[in-house]
């Protein structure tokens, strides 16, 4: 499984990392994305017809793949409030466009793919962001929780957020399935303790 896929002029770089994990292109069996950004989904068409993987994508952000537009960012830190008007004027080219195939709800069991884990519907972010719990105990959360700039260690607020109150929420439920370690989308790991901390939950 892939999770996310960055900007639509990225399969050069997913390419070299699948050389250099040594695995197959055509052994990928899901492209998951983790919310409906461009910097997480722009690349997901070309990936997919590099590599035959369906994309899964949850139904509430799903959109922005077959029209290329995004709904407006809502900063919610100065890096935010500095970045959000040119961010908020990107849209994907018609190349990276399409439908996706598979649309998530609020649960998605990985193990028709091979993993002892799930997908779960983490909002705040974005209406549709997600997150992968793995049973060994690491959490891929990309952007429910980002990290202090510039250091990217510290957890911290999202620089974007459409709900600061679902953020929260969602990351009290994510601390609840226990993990050992979290990997964020910009920066980190951290760990439950340093969430806890840094939102007093």
């Amino acid at each position: 499984m892939l999770v996310d896929c960055g900007y639509p002029y990225f399969l050069w770089l997913v390419r070299r990392r699948l050389r250099q994990h040594r695995i197959d292109p055509a052994s990928l069996g899901l492209i998951l994305l983790s919310h409906g950004h461009i910097d997480h989904v722009g690349g997901a068409i070309a990936v997919r017809h590099f590599t035959g993987a369906p994309i899964a994508i949850h139904r509430a952000d799903a959109t922005c793949l077959p029209t290329g537009r995004f709904p407006p960012l809502v900063p919610r830190t100065w890096l935010g409030w500095l970045t959000c008007l040119p961010a908020n004027l990107q849209r994907l080219p018609p190349s990276s466009r399409g439908e996706p195939d598979i649309l998530l709800d609020d649960e998605y069991d990985l193990a028709p793919y091979g993993i002892d884990g799930r997908v779960v519907h983490l909002p705040g972010h974005t209406p549709g962001s997600v997150a992968v719990l793995l049973e060994s105990g690491e959490a891929v959360i990309a952007d429910a929780l980002m990290v202090n700039f510039p250091f990217l260690s510290d957890p911290s607020y999202p620089i974007y957020a459409d709900d600061m109150e679902q953020v929260r929420d969602s990351l009290r439920r994510l601390l609840e399935y226990r993990p050992r370690i979290i990997y964020t989308g910009h920066g980190g790991p951290v760990t439950p303790a340093d969430v806890r901390r840094r939102y007093r939950l």
